[in-house]
């Protein structure tokens, strides 16, 4: 049982963009079906939770805002904005906040930024900045999953973590072992389909 459903129209990998999901319905040209689709699966009886969606930005601010409202009127229900565009070459470039703020000030229902939280800090700046309800992160707590974790003033004394010039906050080797020690318990409890994926994980 779960207790959403999410779209994913943000994917930059290019098998998605090759294979007509993710990233690659939001082209403009299948934006009709992207409507058709979320506003099957929110009218839909037999789905009786709320559907979600997630994209990413636009060079052009008002054909991310139109493809947002669009969203929201076909009856999304949450919605995350990565600040970057789909282009694979921007994937390290900065995050656009302003972009997402725009977003969050033009619709209804609660927004949620995604893209250049590295830290502890860098979340709460992103709050502030982008007026959201929340943030989402993902290749930083690959990293770090104590990202989230205020840093003490004992634990910056005793170097556990480090910042970067980018003020990314990256986990000391202590860290690092217990990180990997605490994954491997998860990994004993609720065994993986497979070992590589462990592995892979722990690379």
């Amino acid at each position: 049982r779960c207790d959403a459903v999410d779209l994913n129209l943000g994917c930059p990998q290019s098998k998605a963009m090759k294979g007509g999901w993710g990233g690659a319905l939001m082209e403009e040209d299948q934006w009709h079906l992207v409507y058709a689709i979320l506003r099957h699966a929110c009218t839909a009886p037999e789905l009786r939770i709320p559907v979600t969606c997630k994209i990413r930005i636009f060079a052009d601010d008002r054909k991310t805002l139109r493809f947002a409202k669009m969203l929201e009127e076909a009856g999304c229900s949450f919605l995350t904005v990565h600040g970057r565009q789909r282009d694979r070459a921007l994937h390290h470039a900065p995050a656009r906040w302003e972009a997402v703020r725009l977003v969050r000030d033009a619709l209804k229902i609660p927004v949620a930024s995604n893209g250049g939280v590295s830290s502890y800090d860098s979340a709460l700046r992103c709050l502030e900045e982008t007026n959201c309800v929340a943030v989402m992160v993902a290749t930083a707590l690959l990293q770090n999953p104590e990202l989230f974790l205020p840093v003490t003033e004992a634990e910056t004394e005793d170097d556990a973590s480090t910042t970067c010039a980018s003020g990314s906050s990256k986990p000391s080797l202590a860290q690092g072992v217990r990180h990997c020690l605490m994954y491997l318990q998860i990994c004993e409890r609720e065994p993986p389909f497979s070992v590589r994926w462990a592995r892979d994980h722990l690379r």
